[in-house]
């Protein structure tokens, strides 16, 4: 499912997202937005590898 908040995510990069980046902006947008209990959103990856 597609979050609302997910357009407000990606609306606001300066590029069109990567898929990897739309379905990392996705996840965090329905974690952020879902009110059940969950403790952590773990986002594993490299910074700066384009």
């Amino acid at each position: 499912m597609i979050a609302p908040l997910y357009q407000d995510i990606v609306r606001n990069f300066p590029f069109d997202p990567t898929h990897a980046q739309s379905v990392a902006a996705n996840l965090l947008a329905n974690f952020v937005s879902d009110s059940g209990e969950k403790p952590v959103f773990l986002l594993k990856g490299y910074a700066g590898t384009g």
